[in-house]
């Protein structure tokens, strides 16, 4: 499943300000959604610690499953964090799901 079959349209932002701090941020734009599926997968070569954040912008949402797949050279200090930004967001569930090589070292 791609983003284009979900129809969401989204834009990858990468603001890299070195190799051990890169901002990978994606943001869907919809319009009225009761689950948004938004799946953010930077490549990148090696990086000891990745910021990422998955900020939906939507107009209507009471439950938005976020993932977040990373695929990394190095993995072993991956922080992910989502950060949903509603109007309605008393219940938004948020749920990362890294690709990585070793799921032990998932920091949630």
């Amino acid at each position: 499943m791609t983003l284009r079959e979900t129809g969401i349209i989204a834009r990858l932002c990468l603001i890299v300000g070195n190799d051990s701090g890169t901002i990978a941020q994606l943001s869907p734009i919809v319009g009225n959604v009761s689950g948004i599926i938004a799946q953010l997968c930077p490549v990148v070569g090696n990086v000891s610690g990745i910021i990422a954040q998955l900020s939906p912008i939507v107009g209507n949402v009471s439950g938005i499953i976020a993932w977040l797949c990373l695929k990394v050279g190095n993995d072993a200090a991956i922080i992910a964090q989502v950060s949903p930004i509603v109007r309605n967001d008393s219940g938004i569930i948020a749920q990362l799901c890294p690709k990585m090589g070793n799921d032990e070292q998932f920091i949630r």
